[in-house]
């Protein structure tokens, strides 16, 4: 069956760039993109406020030269591209009431040699010298094991709390003793020996940051890829309600709308979305789809007078779980990108709830400002912030758990099997822009072949 009509469902980084790419690669294809919201971009939100721009949610893509950085340069971004600012690319761990810089190249927290390890502030001797015997226990593997279980039987446990769960945990806002460790900690999870050694052989970084962004926020890949697609491709609030099987043909029904036809779908929604449109079709797909669990999560944005705060220069603050509070991790974004942020004023931002704190997006909006003011506080000298800016972000973050490579498997051969419809985005490919234009590109390829 040939790609002559393709619908997108989902107008997110991964739904637009599918579509881009499948224009690119099958030109004869008929496309339309289907956004639920007012608003393309997904989770891709930028604040423009009092003279700053502020990325609510992703603000940065990995620096590689395959998905997220060559789909900026795709769409005619590659020199608005910027790196985070050269003197404040340290992060800060959380430790007490005390802020500690995180050793320089530590990979996903773990220590690149034994020097780095014995003289790190953030481990006790005793942590220090469990995590020694990592040069001695022999290798084992054992697929069910979770990324903490994994780090935690090498490293010990105080290591893994105190210096892999606050970076790992981070990314995913998500508890590290249920995460996959093929998908979170992909260059440790089949290494053979001590993981010290190893990362004290591995090259060392040229000392670049692995990071870059459009000057002017995410939202400028949204808006070029807006623009590369077609504005008149792209139907915004066109809530799709369920797919339905023709023959050969794909039927996506609209709310207050006629269906459209299609010979290939894509489904470029979060997990439960993409059950409710299959579950028609297919319960056990649906179910498949719905054993990936999401978190929820919220940013909270902070301005302070420039003068009244007196921080220590790095892009952000990591908060281990022990902490016990709602934060996860914290930007400092007027270190970070200082370009973004006007003269006069400093502006973190700070991301709560997950599997962390699920509690914490049940308050209301004052009482999260005042929740995540307090923490902050505990660590920062804080005045009492010139403006505030809150976003929710529900059912947003996947969590590649334990299998969930082959659950992700399961499904999209479930889809393929009824018939052209495919699952692309950081649920399925990984997390970032860099995943969802990684799984976008695939996608595009197997619609023009």
């Amino acid at each position: 069956m040939s790609a002559r009509r393709v619908v997108v469902v989902g107008g997110g980084v991964a739904g637009l760039a599918t579509a881009m790419y499948v224009q690119k690669l099958a030109p004869d294809a008929e496309v339309t993109v289907l956004e639920s919201q007012p608003r393309a971009g997904g989770n891709v939100r930028t604040l423009t406020i009092d003279g700053c721009t502020i990325d609510v949610g992703p603000d940065a893509i990995v620096n590689r030269p395959e998905s997220g950085v060559a789909l900026c340069r795709e769409v005619g971004l590659g020199d608005e591209l910027i790196a985070p600012d050269e003197g404040s690319r340290g992060v800060l761990l959380a430790k007490g009431d005390r802020l500690v810089p995180m050793p320089a190249g530590m990979a996903y927290g773990i220590p690149r040699s034994l020097t780095q390890l014995a003289t790190t502030e953030l481990l006790s001797w005793r942590g220090k010298l469990r995590a020694g015997l990592d040069l001695f226990i022999p290798a084992e593997h054992d697929d069910t094991l979770s990324a903490g279980a994994l780090v935690e039987r090498r490293l010990g446990k105080e290591a893994k709390d105190a210096l892999v769960e606050p970076l790992v945990g981070g990314i995913y806002a998500g508890d590290i003793d249920k995460l996959d460790p093929k998908i979170a900690i992909p260059m440790f999870a089949e290494l053979k020996g001590s993981w010290i050694r190893a990362l004290a052989r591995a090259p060392k970084s040229s000392g670049e940051s692995p990071f870059r962004a459009p000057r002017l926020g995410m939202i400028r890949l949204v808006e070029a890829l807006v623009e590369r697609v077609g504005k008149e491709r792209v139907q915004l609030a066109s809530h799709v309600e369920h797919l339905e099987l023709r023959g050969d043909v794909i039927r996506v029904h609209r709310a207050g709308s006629e269906p459209l036809e299609a010979d290939q779908v894509v489904l470029a929604l979060p997990p439960k979305a993409a059950a409710f449109a299959l579950a028609p079709l297919s319960v056990g797909l649906a179910e498949s789809l719905r054993a990936i669990r999401t978190t929820s999560s919220a940013t909270v944005v902070m301005a302070f007078p420039r003068e009244a705060c007196d921080w220590p220069k790095a892009s952000g603050v990591l908060v281990p779980r022990s902490a016990g509070g709602v934060i996860v991790a914290a930007t400092l974004i007027a270190e970070k990108w200082p370009v973004r942020v006007r003269e006069g004023l400093m502006v973190l931002r700070a991301f709560v709830g997950g599997d962390r704190s699920p509690q914490a997006l049940d308050l209301s909006d004052q009482g999260l400002l005042d929740a995540v003011l307090g923490e902050l506080r505990r660590y920062l000298p804080l005045p009492e912030p010139s403006w505030t800016h809150l976003h929710r972000f529900f059912d947003a973050t996947p969590q590649p758990e334990v299998g969930h490579t082959r659950r992700v498997k399961e499904a999209r051969e479930g889809a393929r099997a009824l018939g052209r419809i495919h699952l692309v985005g950081a649920a399925y490919d990984g997390p970032g822009i860099t995943g969802c234009a990684r799984g976008a590109l695939a996608t595009a390829q197997a619609i023009a072949e």
